[in-house]
């Protein structure tokens, strides 16, 4: 939660310095949302609004989760402000240090960047992606990269068109450049979600180390309805959330059929509604 609303305030914050920043300038507002980084940290603005109100829940169930469609979302920013972050530091810097950093660039450029990077990596689950997946979340970058060609390289800025601000027609012509983008990007992309899986790992060891490796599996079932048991007791008020992932990383620890171990689960649960509700 405390991530969300961090990301969500510094986002606010930069997008109102920029315009602040056209208004005293008397730049054309429009021209603000030319760049692909207004419009991406607008987007991840909005997808850590909507996150929020599922980190709340989470703190009330004591289990933190949210929909796939919502990882998806969160991944869509996560990897395209990265590749911002990539694209200003090694490109745009070398040829105009201003454009990369002066004003609210710096916080366009690198501060919003390394916050959500550091987000996703604490707050994102496990989700498996596939190739459909990344596809879904290179769109974004891919259809503003099609009306950034189609204003630069087609209308041009003579006839009204826009400035080659990202300079993809200017170090090298478009059809050479955007191929390499398009690949640098989807390597981000890979990269980004390796990281997330060596970390969920890492917590999911740390999480087992709860139970020893000569743990009984009579000992794990029994665990596992006490945990039922305390769900069904203090959650009957809020919903149920069935802590899934866990059970599954029990299930392959101690060779206990996953099914059996949520039957367990079940039980212990229904009990502790039944308990809560002699209360």
């Amino acid at each position: 939660l405390i991530a969300c609303i961090v990301c969500f305030s510094v986002y606010i914050y930069a997008l109102i310095k920029a315009v602040v920043n056209y208004y005293r300038n008397g730049y054309p507002m429009y021209e603000l949302f030319e760049y692909f980084t207004t419009l991406i940290n607008i987007f991840n603005a909005v997808s850590s609004a909507f996150i929020m109100p599922y980190a709340i829940e989470g703190i009330r169930k004591k289990h933190f989760s949210y929909p796939r469609w919502m990882s998806l979302m969160h991944f869509a920013g996560t990897s395209s402000i990265a590749f911002v972050f990539i694209f200003a530091v090694f490109l745009i810097a070398p040829y105009n240090k201003d454009f990369a950093y002066a004003g609210s660039n710096f916080y366009f450029h690198v501060i919003t960047p390394i916050q959500i990077l550091i987000s996703y990596f604490f707050v994102e689950s496990n989700y498996k992606y596939t190739m459909k997946d990344y596809i879904i979340c290179f769109m974004p970058f891919f259809l503003y990269s099609l009306v950034y060609l189609y204003e630069v390289v087609i209308v041009t800025k003579a006839n009204g068109g826009w400035e080659d601000l990202y300079l993809f027609n200017t170090i090298l012509p478009f059809y050479l450049s955007m191929p390499i983008c398009y690949t640098s990007y989807f390597i981000f992309s890979f990269i980004i979600r390796k990281i997330t899986y060596v970390i969920n790992g890492i917590r999911q060891k740390r999480l087992l180390k709860a139970w020893d490796d000569d743990t009984s599996p009579l000992e794990i079932k029994i665990d596992v309805y006490g945990l039922g048991n305390r769900y069904g007791y203090r959650n009957i008020d809020n919903g149920i959330d069935i802590p899934y992932d866990l059970l599954e990383l029990l299930s392959d620890k101690y060779s206990i059929d996953l099914n059996e171990l949520l039957n367990v689960f079940n039980k212990g649960l229904m009990d502790g509604l039944k308990d809560s509700q002699k209360q």
